[in-house]
């Protein structure tokens, strides 16, 4: 809120984060196809900040859509957690006003589950996973999503924010690492340099990258390169299992 304002305004600004449980009907629930009337829970997040411009309300959720200046965002935060909200069956809603600040709702479905301690088990009708991942992106958000979704398929998952750390990474371990889940493009070191390194450190490594972008010229080098998969972003649970458990398949991990 405070990097936001104008320099010759007042510094600050409050944050409010609220919990309420409601009861949507199927008329509440018109605008948003297969969301089923019953129980849900609001989490409300808002903020005293400069707001959100009407023209960009529509656009913030778009992958790669960002306000900010080359190499400060990417533009997949918001993108990111609209996709793991839809993931679990929710929808979130964004209101705003120019110069007043913005309340983001996030609406879930109230469920009932039994948590067994210490097993994990994967989602239905996803490939089991077993093993340890290493995932390399250069956004913790991206970097902590993938690691929470590989976990719930029974991954053992570790991570690296840039090419060098994860290079030194699969050099001490990779006769524990059964794939890499690697990013495209990093600032320093890329993803394909990256690729080369770890493939020539270990040929039989099994490296899928990871993209917003799908060129197909882009996919043709790094195939060439070793490339064992792709999987595009932002991450859904079910393309990444799948991706992840087909590439690991192919390369005979």
């Amino acid at each position: 809120m405070t990097n936001m304002r104008d320099k010759a305004t007042s510094p600050g600004g409050v944050l409010t984060v609220h919990v309420e449980g409601s009861d949507l009907t199927a008329e509440s629930l018109q605008s948003r196809p297969g969301k089923a009337p019953g129980r849900w829970w609001c989490v409300s997040i808002q903020d005293t900040g400069v707001g959100i411009p009407v023209q960009l309300q529509q656009k913030i959720f778009e992958p790669f859509f960002t306000t900010k200046p080359a190499g400060q965002g990417t533009g997949l935060g918001l993108s990111t957690t609209w996709s793991i909200i839809e993931q679990h069956d929710g929808f979130i809603q964004l209101y705003s006003e120019h110069g007043k600040g913005s309340i983001f709702r996030i609406w879930l479905p109230a469920v009932s589950v039994n948590h067994t301690a210490g097993k994990t088990h994967p989602a239905p009708d996803l490939p089991a996973g077993h093993g340890l991942i290493l995932v390399v992106d250069d956004e913790d958000i991206v970097r902590r999503t993938a690691q929470a979704l590989l976990e719930r398929c029974g991954y053992q998952v570790v991570t690296a924010e840039n090419g060098d750390d994860a290079i030194k990474l699969h050099d001490n371990w990779k006769t524990s690492i059964r794939a890499v889940l690697l990013d495209l493009t990093m600032p320093g070191r890329s993803g394909q340099e990256t690729l080369r390194a770890m493939r020539a450190n270990d040929p039989s490594a099994c490296i899928v990258i990871s993209s917003g972008f799908h060129n197909p010229e882009d996919m043709d080098s790094l195939v060439r390169d070793g490339a064992a998969g792709f999987i595009g972003k932002p991450y859904t649970i079910s393309g990444l299992a799948r991706g992840l458990d087909e590439a690991i398949q192919r390369a005979g991990k």
